[in-house]
């Protein structure tokens, strides 16, 4: 259920069935939603759209592994690759990109399409037969010349599935279109950045409201438009190599059309400083009807035998539409500590993360459905042993109060994984094999995500079960081509194939299906020139 984990999981995606298609993102150990993000150079309003892993691999890997600038302008060469999947239920996955770079421009082109059915036909749309559920879309132009670097990226994400309803099958229908502008070049000592965001989106669905959510006008739950925009200036002046100073100015607008048009703008006003490891910076938000301060502080250290973070952060953004507050701001606040040490045999990683939530609603109602202050705590470690020359095992733990909205209610998370890295036929071929053992304990039924609106509410259902589930897989490598077979909730698998009555779904969230098994086989090719 666990896909990729960030800096001993700062953040990870879990998904509601094992496409990844839809589900939600932990980030320092609370939900992530009404928060932008990016991936890339691609910039998402999270308004509604705050699962990377929708988007597909590239979307996905790009969010989870932060900027990267590994392109190299200078050297002329054509990468290209795809990646297909197959597996149950209709599981049929297709992506492929090709890079050209050359003459310090660097030009990729990317496209990706999903396609499954789910367990029980959940994804598919209503009155359709099974056909792709989400496509992807990209294409990226980066100049780089002289110190000056030009970045110009378009993306287009289009999501046509079926969702699961409290009596019938309901539809979820978004189109989305990212555009970004990014430039930057030394201006003497000073160092000067603009970046322009566009971001569009129509999302129609027919999903049925619980009880508790009723009171919203009908026009509100089938169409709603939203156009995004933000843009920002940096200034920084370089002192020495180890102190900058910088300065940042943002200005968001965000139209929102529901059962009536809600105009929101909000302006951001950053001074700092970055001295070695540590970087400080603050300033103020100002709304139409709000003002709230803004911070970002953190420690990095880097040696060869370990690795300390701290931060604390604090900001504040607008109330989601769902609550029907405009102008008004909420904040999210974290702070935490992270630190690993390495040895040759074995890692130690250890990390703490405390997430506040705090928020203004103009309508009394909405506090029963969710209150305006939730906090929650979690902690965790991990141990990386290297066992033998090919083999290698770790352990984690997470723990966390579980009682928060903002958390995903699950108090204690435990995992083993064993790992193998094999060279086989005079070291042809690369083969390495996986077996995941996740134990999800204590589970809290305080809350959920709407799967539509995108927002934690208070729900009543009954107590959830703890979990416990197997993934495995296999993957061989022979120069650039690639072939691995996956394994998801393998006892499932087992048992399905003996004819036993007794299975072993799981229920992750009240309102989808519950999750069974799933096996997959993955083609990949690389190729240059």
């Amino acid at each position: 259920m666990i896909f990729s984990l960030l800096s001993a999981t700062d953040a990870e995606i879990v998904s509601y069935d094992w496409s990844g298609h839809f589900g939600y993102v932990n980030s320092h150990g609370s939900l992530m939603w009404n928060r932008d993000w990016q991936s890339g150079l691609y910039f998402f309003d999270g308004t509604w759209s705050n699962n990377p892993g929708l988007m597909g691999p590239e979307i996905k890997d790009g969010f989870l592994q932060g900027p990267r600038d590994t392109i190299r302008y200078d050297t002329s060469m054509v990468l290209s690759y795809f990646n297909y999947i197959q597996g149950d239920y209709l599981q049929d996955e297709f992506s492929t990109a090709v890079d050209y770079s050359g003459n310090g421009r660097h030009i990729r082109l990317h496209g990706f399409k999903r396609s499954f059915a789910g367990k029980y036909n959940q994804y598919t749309p209503p009155n359709r037969l099974p056909q792709p559920i989400h496509q992807t879309y990209t294409i990226q132009y980066q100049s780089k010349k002289e110190l000056e670097k030009i970045d110009v990226a378009i993306g287009h994400f289009n999501t046509y599935s079926g969702l699961p309803d409290t009596v019938n099958k309901a539809l979820y229908n978004s189109r989305i279109t990212s555009s970004n502008v990014f430039w930057e070049k030394p201006l003497g000592t000073y160092y000067a950045k603009i970046d322009a965001n566009h971001f569009l989106q129509r999302l129609i669905s027919d999903y049925s409201y619980t009880d508790s959510l009723g009171y919203f006008a009908e026009s509100f739950k089938k169409v709603r438009y939203m156009n995004r925009a933000k843009y920002s200036g940096e200034l920084i002046l370089v002192k020495s190599e180890l102190l900058n100073l910088f300065s940042k100015m943002e200005l968001n607008s965000r139209s929102v059309r529901l059962d009536t048009m809600i105009n929101e703008r909000w302006q951001q006003w950053l001074l700092g400083a970055e001295y070695g490891n540590f970087q400080a910076s603050g300033g103020l938000v100002f709304a139409v009807a709000d003002n709230r301060p803004i911070w970002d502080i953190s420690f990095h250290l880097i040696r060869n035998n370990y690795n300390v973070r701290f931060y604390s952060e604090l900001k504040p953004i607008p109330v989601h539409p769902f609550f029907k507050s405009p102008g008004i701001l909420s904040s999210t606040s974290m702070n935490g500590a992270f630190g690993k040490i390495k040895t040759v045999h074995w890692d130690l990683s250890f990390w703490v993360n405390q997430a506040e939530y705090l928020s203004k609603h103009t309508i009394d109602i909405m506090r029963d459905v969710y209150p305006e202050n939730e906090s929650n705590l979690s902690l965790g470690t991990e141990l990386d042993v290297r066992l033998v020359r090919s083999v290698g095992l770790i352990l984690g733990y997470v723990q966390q109060s579980g009682k928060s909205l903002i958390s995903d209610g699950i108090k204690q998370r435990l995992k083993l994984i064993g790992r193998g890295n094999f060279r086989l036929f005079k070291g042809v071929m690369h083969l390495e094999t996986n077996m995941e053992v996740h134990g999800w304990l204590n589970r809290q039924p305080v809350g959920l995500m709407m799967p539509v609106e995108a927002v934690p509410v208070l729900y009543e259902y009954n107590k959830l079960k703890d979990l416990w589930f197997i993934n495995a897989s296999i993957r061989a490598v022979v120069s650039s081509f690639t072939l691995s077979y996956t394994w998801h909730n393998l006892s499932e698998i087992i048992l399905n194939t003996s004819g036993s009555e007794i299975g072993n779904t799981m229920d992750i969230h009240p309102l989808m299906p519950e999750v069974g098994r799933q096996s997959s086989m993955t083609i990949s090719w690389d190729f240059l020139d």
